[in-house]
């Protein structure tokens, strides 16, 4: 999956394809995300706090597993 890169201290890029959300956090996990919105995903590019959205939003929301 492609993902772009973001400015974040926390969150390095982030990718969305049919429904999956993929993660990349600056110390090298990566996480896909299963089920989430366009929506959602939208909120989250917009966010100015991509770090902060993505902890009140996606994480514990969505099933999930690591690359």
């Amino acid at each position: 999956m492609e993902r772009k890169d973001v400015v974040s201290s926390n969150i390095k890029s982030i990718g969305y394809d049919a429904g999956t959300l993929e993660v990349e956090f600056s110390n090298g996990g990566i996480y896909q995300h299963h089920d989430v919105p366009q929506e959602a995903y939208d909120g989250l590019m917009a966010a100015k706090s991509k770090g902060g959205h993505y902890a009140s939003t996606i994480r514990g929301k969505f099933k999930h597993t690591k690359v």
